[in-house]
């Protein structure tokens, strides 16, 4: 035999069969390693503050293996900072196309920031809109803002005439 996850020479070729009826047959003459099952991509939506403070999410996938279905979990853990669009991939955690021994593909989730109700994330930035009445613009009137952390005390702004509609600070 040959090193782990090798196949060595006078090795007798591997035949693979997806699970079903009307699957493909994989074979690798000679010992060549059988194809890599394709990445397997999914989308883990997050609120703006598991973005902010990071968090660790369970994730239960149900994969392929030797045919049959096999429930994993899977952790992801959330570094505080971390923006939409961020990939993390688990090699090996994805589906096994063949029987034991053969190569199992990679799953990758991408982190999608889902809608907040009164923040916006623009780059390393957020963005409040709140309505101030132009009385309040004028006499230069200090406004609160909630804090995205609901524990922490508002934020508080005083207004000034630069921060009419359409204007950003």
């Amino acid at each position: 035999g040959g090193m782990a996850g090798m196949r060595g020479m006078g090795e007798p070729p591997r035949t693979r069969q997806r699970s079903g009826s009307a699957g493909p047959t994989y074979h690798s003459p000679g010992g060549a390693a059988a194809p890599q099952p394709p990445l397997v991509t999914r989308e883990l939506a997050l609120s703006l503050e598991e973005l902010l403070t990071g968090c660790t999410k369970k994730i239960k996938v149900t994969r392929q293996r030797a045919g049959r279905p096999e429930a994993n979990t899977l952790q992801i853990h959330v570094q505080p900072g971390w923006k939409a669009g961020t990939k993390l991939t688990f090699p090996g955690e994805g589906d096994q196309l063949g029987g034991p021994g053969s190569p199992a593909g990679d799953i990758c989730f991408v982190i999608a920031q889902k809608p907040h109700p009164r923040y916006a994330r623009v780059g390393d930035d957020l963005e409040v809109h709140t309505r101030a009445t132009l009385k309040d613009v004028v006499r230069g009137q200090e406004i609160e803002v909630p804090h995205l952390v609901p524990a922490a005390p508002p934020l508080r702004a005083r207004l000034d005439q630069a921060q009419l509609a359409g204007s950003r600070h």
